[in-house]
């Protein structure tokens, strides 16, 4: 059976992998061109983990739905297999071949393999990969957390357990800001990146939120649906969250964009996400051309397109072609385009249908699960007890 796809969730990993990219662009010299959308680009990272959070924690809460065990070697095979090949052959290019790095390569090799590049991390090559570290540290701990609240809690530990992260990280940044930020001084930047931007205890605000989602879509099926039907006012609300919360990175550093703008950006990502469920608002209805292939090729675009940006600036900076051109930034999405379909084509494509052929995975309609779930039909007791509440 065909996958189903959701055109709204493709159309924001497509603004996510824009925002990132259009950020990296600013970075390299693109200033005037880009102007304050380049520069607020780097909220596209809060918005993939919110889809990220998301699109796990639906698959996670949707196997106890299927009345089957939820098997963990499965799942990490599964997770490995979508993201190592990749992550691997760009993290051998950037080791082998040192012109392809962005800048000098600081982190060491160790923990690039074992995901904790985010802990301490100074200016490096391939700093971009810290969020990819983020992510994996969160899909390990999550079903690992799932299943134990299955076994021993019930749906409202689950919900406990959400607003005591998102209240621990304003509290934990509201800590940090006030021992290491306040008299930083002149190191604020580089201070505020490393205790503060990079860990995962402080970043936790969009996959949390996500897997809030799936929650209630797979447990709460009331509630999702009035939850739905007001789709266009999420879309409202999330927009204008958006605007409200799209800072320059010199904004970061006050206090309270410390303590909760993290969150109240995660939230307005959150409300889109809402909108582009709801079947009755446009993001969800309308296809927007390109937004799928984008969608598609996001990972493979997000791990490559930094370097290349760099390589390609270099070299027609050498022929002498402007840094503020906009032939430059026509040129540097197409060789990013192109770079990440090879790479999902060559690398990650063959590797998703060996771990579907392994794991024996068919694609089933979605609605047809929930409407499973919601008979109550279920033979594990503890997904019946996490409905139950």
């Amino acid at each position: 059976m065909k996958k189903i796809r959701t055109h709204g969730l493709d159309t924001l990993r497509s603004a996510a992998i824009i925002l990132v990219f259009m950020f990296h662009c600013f970075s390299f010299s693109h200033q005037p061109i880009l102007g304050s959308i380049g520069r607020a680009g780097w909220v596209g990272v809060d918005l993939f983990f919110v889809l990220s959070g998301y699109l796990i924690g639906y698959q996670i809460f949707l196997a106890l739905i299927k009345q089957q065990n939820f098997s963990l070697n499965t799942f990490y095979f599964r997770r490995f297999l979508r993201t190592l090949p990749n992550y691997l052959f760009v993290l051998g290019l950037y080791f082998l071949i040192p012109a392809f790095r962005e800048q000098p390569l600081s982190t060491p090799l160790w923990k690039f393999i074992t995901f904790t590049q985010n802990f301490g991390l100074s200016l490096s090559a391939f700093s971009h990969a810290w969020s990819l570290c983020l992510e994996e540290q969160f899909y390990f701990f999550l079903p690992l957390v799932v299943l134990l609240v299955a076994y021993k809690g019930t749906i409202r530990t689950g919900w406990i357990l959400i607003l005591t992260v998102l209240l621990g990280g304003i509290i934990l940044r509201s800590y940090l800001w006030l021992v290491y930020i306040q008299y930083a001084g002149e190191n604020t930047f580089q201070i505020y990146m490393t205790k503060i931007y990079y860990p995962p205890f402080c970043r936790l605000d969009g996959l949390v939120l996500g897997v809030a989602i799936a929650m209630l879509r797979n447990f709460h099926m009331e509630v999702w649906s009035r939850l739905i039907a007001k789709g266009n006012w999420f879309f409202v609300i999330g927009l204008i969250g958006c605007y409200f919360t799209f800072h320059p990175l010199g904004n970061l550093f006050g206090f309270i964009p410390t303590a909760f703008g993290f969150l109240v950006r995660s939230a307005s990502f959150a409300a889109l996400v809402l909108a582009a469920l709801s079947p009755n608002t446009l993001l969800h209805r309308i296809k927007i051309p390109g937004a799928m292939m984008l969608a598609t090729w996001s990972y493979a675009i997000y791990l490559t397109h930094k370097q290349l940006i760099h390589i390609t600036h270099s070299v027609l900076a050498y022929w002498s072609i402007g840094e503020f051109s906009i032939i430059t930034i026509i040129i540097e999405v197409l060789i990013s385009l192109t770079a990440g379909w090879l790479l999902y084509t060559c690398i990650e494509t063959p590797f998703l249908k060996l771990r579907d052929k392994i794991t024996k995975v068919r694609n089933i309609d979605e609605m047809t699960l929930l409407s499973q779930a919601n008979n109550g039909n279920l033979k594990i007791e503890t997904a019946i007890k996490i409905m139950n509440g």
